[in-house]
């Protein structure tokens, strides 16, 4: 189950029961272990369940078998992929859509809801993209049901055996669920395509563990199914805009490491099913599966998924990556550490200008109280732009603004202010930017603005307007541990 909307540090004060094999996924929610035995998940619950009945701002003023464990000799660690460490091809296992069939629930969901779900899967290529990622197949056909109102969502829920209080929360804040080969997408909580194919992905990774592996760890099984949701998300978003998403739910958990509440990695229910977990686990989950890709490369987990069909969680993990589970729950967890306590380090931002457009470019770093600002030019440039707020650049200084507002510790700002005259309709603009969310040196979009002369202001949702493009934003700082986990989505 996965929210639609960003949230920092969710509790959940009800756990799902069911008796079969299901999953829901979710950010700002919680996951349980897939087992044959009871269990939920931000995607998975298992055990014997009814068949599915067919339906009716701005400035204020994200292989290969193994061998057995052999349990006398010392672990020996595994050698890093390199080769693999690059984003891994599709060509193993193309896209198959005939196991998967998209059916419409409710009167209100249309034959071109459907379509367009249809598209984004085949865009996207899903089950390939998963099939590459995990080395398993879907080998029996995956429904996905689409629901549009909260009201239908919650009776879909209850149908399936999930209980009426838990039916209506899920059906008001998750964005996907899946059971077995069933699969349920809410469109009212999925309302762009890079959500759609987020929450499909991500359920499509669990409907591909459900039918290949009997039994496995809570934080395994989550970690894959958001990063492979994360993965299908940057392949439709400006990257800007796609690794704001991913630093600030980096950034949910560092907040739990500065707060001593980070719990060892997971592969028991109980602690959610009992109401006692205090942060989302599931991003947790995925950190450390980007943590094991950047070490070993992307093509381990393949190893490990095809490990988890014949060994169990521990042999498994053994076998792959040369450690046990504890060993490295212990290094990561002293890197999410050093990664909490990392300062401001600078950023290194690429920009595209068209050539329509002339102006400054403004500069107001974290807790900074002056711009900084250089010439717009066209074309394509990078700015350095320091810890302390200074710009190197090979563009030409430019008279800076003076801010209305008290220094702001967690945000960054870009702004524009033309000299030419630009207009959105036949409203003159004012100026246009971008805010940066900082925390633990990292720097996440969030948000954009265009204010006109006329006192309005229209939001922006990509680092991008009227021809002034953010391409990219990079810490100076490489060393950071959080940044090379986040590389390797």
């Amino acid at each position: 189950m996965r929210k639609a909307a960003h949230t920092a540090i969710a509790i959940v004060s009800s756990a799902v029961v069911l008796s079969g094999l299901s999953s829901f996924s979710t950010f700002g929610a919680n996951v349980f272990k897939h087992s044959q035995s009871a269990a939920v998940s931000r995607v998975h619950t298992s055990g014997d369940i009814a068949p599915l009945p067919l339906p009716a701002g701005r400035p204020a003023g994200s292989a290969d078998a193994i061998a057995s464990l052999d349990h006398s000799a010392q672990p020996q660690r595994a050698k890093v992929d390199t080769a693999a460490q690059a984003h891994y091809a599709y060509s193993p296992y193309p896209s198959n859509l005939s196991l998967v069939k998209v059916k419409a629930y409710g009167s209100d969901v249309t034959t071109a809801d459907v379509n367009h779900v249809t598209s984004i899967l085949k865009e996207v290529g899903s089950v390939g993209r998963v099939s590459s990622f995990l080395g398993l197949r879907m080998s029996t056909p995956a429904t996905i049901y689409l629901v549009r109102s909260s009201s239908s969502y919650a009776k879909l829920l209850k149908s399936i055996g999930v209980s009426k209080g838990d039916a209506q929360s899920l059906s008001e804040d998750s964005n996907g669920f899946t059971l077995g080969n069933t699969i349920i997408i809410p469109l009212n909580q999925n309302p762009s395509d890079a959500d759609l194919a987020n929450t499909l992905t991500h359920e499509l990774t669990h409907a591909t563990i459900n039918q290949n592996i009997s039994s496995i760890p809570s934080w395994m099984n989550e970690g894959m199914a958001v990063y492979m949701g994360f993965n299908a998300q940057k392949s439709l978003e400006p990257l800007v805009q796609f690794e704001g998403d991913e630093r600030e739910y980096a950034e949910d958990i560092l907040q739990v490491v500065q707060s001593n509440q980070l719990v060892p990695l997971t592969g028991d229910e109980s602690a959610i099913l009992a109401g006692t977990e205090t942060y989302d686990y599931e991003l947790q989950d995925w950190l450390a599966m980007c943590n094991l890709i950047h070490q070993f490369g992307i093509s381990s987990i393949a190893r490990l998924a095809n490990a988890l069909t014949h060994e169990n969680a521990d042999q498994a993990f053994q076998s792959t990556f040369g450690e046990s589970v504890a060993a490295f729950n212990t290094q990561f967890t002293k890197q999410l550490e050093v990664a909490a306590k990392e300062p401001n380090s600078g950023a290194l931002v690429t920009i595209n200008v068209a050539s329509h457009v002339s102006g400054s470019i403004q500069f107001l770093g974290p807790d900074q109280s002056h711009y900084q600002a250089v010439a717009l030019q066209s074309g394509t440039h990078q700015i350095k732009w320091n810890k302390n707020g200074s710009l190197v650049s090979s563009l030409a200084g430019a008279a800076a603004e003076k801010p209305t507002d008290s220094p702001d510790p967690t945000s960054a700002y870009i702004s524009v202010v033309p000299t030419t005259k630009l207009t959105v309709g036949k409203k003159q603009v004012h100026d246009f930017g971008f805010r940066f969310d900082f925390e633990n040196g990292l720097y996440a979009f969030q948000s954009g603005w265009i204010d006109f002369t006329n006192g309005q202001v229209t939001d922006v949702t990509q680092p991008s307007a009227l021809g002034f493009t953010i391409t990219n934003v990079t810490e100076l700082d490489t060393s950071n541990p959080i940044i090379s986990m986040l590389n390797a989505e």
